[in-house]
């Protein structure tokens, strides 16, 4: 376990693209970019089986152009692998059941898959590896992935319970997935049985029951707990239609799910209700709702965006099963033909990609968010030191809202060495004797607006250097830069 409690194993894809590609904020974010992408297909592979061309076609198109997902792939950060973690999932473990060829067989269509079904095909045993194998890795990249083995087993319970004669051997089966993924999780679950406490803290931060933010909080607000955890549970659930983000992770003003995206999922959600005993729907269901209380409702301040990435090709799902049904119930109405049916689903899906990708890089991008006010500045100063050429030491007046340690300059700009000027000046300083020595590059003095009253101090001990000011999107001052000579 390491920053903020989580997996470290994300480390290790990273230091190979940071290897590859540099030390530069092109390498920091490729993994996170290859993995966001690489879910596209297997998500279509996986809504294929399930759904059929047509659902996996509109589904994949829209992920691929979902602004939460595109979001998620641009940042360095491990939270995108846990999509790609459950698609694989969840699509071996379908396969291992029988997927489709189950239904075929229950209808009594002959096939090669009907087979399957029945329990003649020797490659089933394979897809339960493949499942176990990737349950237990996910362990090793992000806290999340931590719900996997309770969808697998619902799901599997579920499916054993409606259709036991096209399960067969599923107790070896499932004891082949188990050993895949004690096998694979062994050194993490060893690690969490040594270290229970660092293992879970994590969960003991942000879980309002582990946290105790549960029992404190009847008696701050005056309300029952059940009030509290109604109020938790419809900020989790609104999230995709209602609730903007509350954190830093996307920030936008807006629901996780434009409007016309929203009502489809709506529409679509009412479908998979409607049609729960079907083990496809049942499966988007229970993937949906339990994100929504584990990563939602049972978590501080839902709904936050980066704990329901896990959720994303669920919602997908949810939006095109509103946008099939709604376009054929109008096809039958209109008694139009199926070209039609497909020629307006194309159409649709088109806006609904198009709106989002707008959205996305000609709205919220512009808007500059990194997270927080001193990223931004952060981020600015860092591009700012990287193009300097030659050797250069920055002195950087920042103190107490921004320090060198804060990790974007220097990982930016390698080249420059960073010192913290903590104190206020009241006077020329008296520590530039190497500055202004120095033989090749110079030195540059970094000031927030709240510290630029210094500026003359240093001016003063090196004068004949270049004042620059750097300002935001918005026209708010960032910082002043002093470089000398």
């Amino acid at each position: 376990m390491g920053y903020m409690s989580m997996p470290t194993a994300f480390y290790w894809p990273l230091s190979w693209s940071l290897w590859l590609v540099g030390d530069t904020v092109t390498g920091l974010r490729f993994p996170a970019a290859l993995v966001g992408t690489i879910t596209v297909p297997l998500f279509y592979l996986f809504a294929r089986d399930l759904w059929g061309r047509q659902t996996a076609f509109l589904s994949a198109a829209f992920v691929a152009t979902y602004d939460y997902h595109v979001h998620f792939s641009r940042l360095g950060a491990n939270n995108i692998w846990d999509p790609l973690f459950v698609v694989l999932t969840m699509w071996a473990v379908d396969k291992g059941l029988g997927g489709n060829a189950t239904d075929r067989a229950q209808q009594g269509e002959a096939g090669p898959e009907s087979e399957g079904a029945q329990g003649r095909s020797p490659q089933r045993y394979r897809y339960f590896l493949l499942a176990g194998t990737v349950m237990g890795l996910g362990m090793f990249f992000y806290t999340g992935a931590r719900l996997l083995p309770v969808l697998v087993g619902v799901y599997v319970a579920f499916v054993w319970l409606r259709r036991r004669r096209q399960v067969p051997r599923l107790g070896l089966h499932l004891a082949l997935l188990i050993m895949a993924c004690i096998t694979v999780a062994g050194p993490m679950l060893s690690y969490a049985q040594a270290h229970p406490d660092h293992w879970n803290a994590r969960l003991n931060q942000v879980g309002i029951i582990q946290s105790g933010w549960l029992e404190r909080e009847p008696e701050l607000t005056g309300k029952s707990t059940t009030e509290i955890l109604a109020e938790q549970f419809v900020r989790a659930a609104g999230a995709f239609h209602y609730y903007p983000d509350r954190t830093a992770w996307y920030a936008i003003e807006r629901p996780l799910l434009g409007f016309l995206a929203g009502a489809l999922a709506i529409l679509g959600l009412a479908w998979a209700a409607a049609h729960w005993h079907d083990r496809r729907y049942f499966l988007v269901l229970l993937w949906f709702w339990s994100v929504i209380i584990t990563g939602g409702m049972l978590t501080e301040s839902p709904p936050s965006s980066q704990r329901l990435v896990i959720a994303i090709p669920a919602v997908a799902l949810l939006v095109v099963f509103g946008l099939e049904q709604s376009v054929r119930l109008a096809c039958r109405v209109l008694v139009a033909g199926r070209r039609s049916e497909k020629v307006a689903l194309g159409a649709l899906v088109t806006i609904l990609a198009a709106s989002s990708i707008y959205f996305y890089f000609i709205e919220f991008t512009p808007t500059r968010r990194y997270g927080s006010g001193n990223g931004e500045t952060a981020t600015m100063m860092g591009h700012y030191l990287r193009d300097l050429e030659g050797d250069w030491q920055a002195y950087l007046f920042g103190a107490p809202r921004i320090y060198w340690k804060f990790g974007t300059m220097p990982f930016m700009a390698p080249q420059v060495q960073g010192t913290d000027v903590l104190e206020p000046l009241e006077g020329p300083p008296d520590f530039l004797d190497e500055a202004a020595a120095a033989p090749d590059g110079g030195a540059v003095f970094l000031f927030l607006p709240e510290r630029s009253a210094e500026l003359p101090w240093v001016q003063q001990a090196l004068p004949g250097g270049q004042v620059r000011e750097f300002y935001s999107s918005s026209g708010a001052l960032q910082f002043v830069a002093y470089q000398h000579p």
